[in-house]
């Protein structure tokens, strides 16, 4: 079944990213940047500790879309992001989708998609354009 995807709809989820998952986002990627494995070098380039890779924390965007909201069958045709502010390993996150427009005739839906700290700081946002099927 197929959620509300009327203009202003919305879905919404936590996640947090253990020092493993980093570890294992690493590997998998390639991406070994020590500002993402090593807190040293991070606290030298002005983080507080090291940082969740950006893209973890986007892929998670994917996720949503495909399993959640609107779910399975959801094809991802484009994602922009503008990054705010670095995410760190344990942190709970809170993710925001919102239906921006449709074309229901087409199935294409522009949904804005935002990721948060706790506080309400925002770690992301953006916008993505989906195929519902």
């Amino acid at each position: 079944m197929i959620p509300d995807l009327s203009s202003g709809a919305g879905y919404h989820e936590y996640r947090s990213y253990s020092e493993a998952d980093i570890s294992s986002y690493a590997n998998l990627s390639g991406d070994h940047n020590p500002i993402h494995l090593d807190d040293k070098i991070a606290m030298e380039k002005g983080f507080k500790r090291r940082i969740c890779h950006g893209m973890l924390v986007v892929s998670n965007i994917s996720k949503i879309l495909a399993v959640n909201f609107p779910g399975p069958g959801t094809i991802y045709l484009q994602q922009s992001i503008d990054f705010k502010s670095p995410a760190y390993p344990g942190e709970k996150l809170k993710y925001s989708l919102t239906v921006l427009g449709s074309d229901p005739v087409k199935r294409k839906y522009q949904i804005q998609t935002d990721v948060f700290h706790d506080d309400g700081e925002m770690v992301l946002t953006g916008e993505a354009l989906v195929l519902v099927r």
